[in-house]
């Protein structure tokens, strides 16, 4: 877990105080809220003093042995002479507790050290996406954390509310379906392509070319170049809409079709084009043919060919030059290759 752990103190220090009907609510709301990020000063020590780096679970604050001693500490202490001070330690108490069972949905605590040195969680995160955090970031129990951040919120609207100020209800909307096409877009495989050139294989381009830097003026290389003989047939390589059909300076004669994801195809550098703009085109129906127009005059005829989604993909990211673009681009080469992968397994 990464951002619920303050809000998981504020819900347990809320819920101890009766929603805010007690005295001494300021201090056992603080205490709740530290107590649920307490565990987590141990990153400063991982990151600043430890000479030999090793998982921040293993540090005392991530362990519930520690947690209960100070516990079982507090208790004795306070139990004569606690008097205003019990709900606040017990806010700081129970937030901390929390802050390890939400640890240990997708990260490992030592539950039973020292008896078992072994820890437990209840799913795996698998390593699917080049950074650690990518992969827990677009995780399922990341939803979990925005239940948890949501409920907070919304009890807390009305010291959060800084006026008669509200958000319009259709900004809300707009942003929650704007949430929604992230996450469809995120989690959602792609549909395979249909080979744009008539006739040609993955061995008529190359992988790398998809994002290769110090491209032109584009910077980057934002699709593949497939290469065949003048003349042969492009084809869509999706169904969708050809929202463009024209000749620009660096893409020659291009076309561009919008499918029903939102996708855009590029099919740029075409000798001559098929079809006319506002047309549908089923997949596989023919769009133009390869050809050198544009910046490709006087190099072997290709399609260049890329694909734009205005919906952002954030695994996507990687630290290069326009990193920050690749997000809106879709890689044609793994999407072209898919079947392929799918009939080998």
């Amino acid at each position: 877990m990464f951002f619920a752990h303050l809000p998981a103190g504020y819900l347990v220090s809320r819920a101890l105080v009766r929603c805010g009907r007690q005295a001494g609510i300021k201090w056992t709301l603080a205490a709740g809220m530290l107590g649920g990020v307490f565990a987590d000063i141990d990153l400063l020590y991982l990151y600043l003093f430890d000479a030999t780096p090793q998982h921040h679970h293993t540090y005392w604050t991530h362990l519930p042995i520690a947690w209960l001693g100070c516990s079982l500490l507090a208790g004795f202490a306070l139990r004569k002479h606690g008097g205003a001070l019990r709900l606040p330690v017990a806010a700081f108490l129970l937030a901390w507790l929390s802050h390890l069972l939400l640890d240990t949905v997708t990260g490992d605590v030592w539950w039973l050290y020292p008896l078992i040195d072994s820890p437990f969680s209840l799913v795996q995160v698998e390593a699917r996406h080049p950074y650690w955090w990518m992969n827990f970031l677009l995780h399922w129990s990341m939803l979990l954390e925005f239940a948890i951040i949501s409920l907070a919120v919304w009890l807390a609207r009305e010291q959060l509310r800084p006026g008669p100020l509200r958000l319009p209800r259709p900004v809300a909307a707009a942003g929650i379906v704007l949430i929604g096409l992230v996450l469809m877009e995120t989690h959602l495989p792609g549909q395979a392509l249909q080979q744009p050139v008539l006739g040609a294989s993955a061995r008529d381009w190359n992988p790398k070319s998809f994002w290769h830097p110090n491209w032109g003026k584009s910077g980057a290389h934002k699709g593949i170049d497939i290469f065949a003989r003048h003349g042969t047939p492009v084809v869509s390589a999706q169904s969708g809409l050809v929202v463009y059909r024209g000749e620009i300076e660096q893409g020659g004669k291009v076309v561009l079709v919008l499918s029903p994801r939102g996708w855009l195809h590029y099919y740029a550098h075409l000798e001559r084009t098929l079809t006319r703009p506002a047309a549908w085109v089923v997949a596989g129906a023919p769009i133009g043919r390869v050809g050198s127009s544009g910046n490709a005059q006087g190099k072997p005829p290709h399609l260049h060919y890329s694909i734009f989604s205005p919906i952002p993909r954030p695994q996507s990211f990687r630290p290069v030059q326009q990193g920050w673009k690749r997000v809106f681009y879709r890689d044609p080469d793994a999407l072209l290759k898919r079947p392929a992968l799918e009939s080998a397994s």
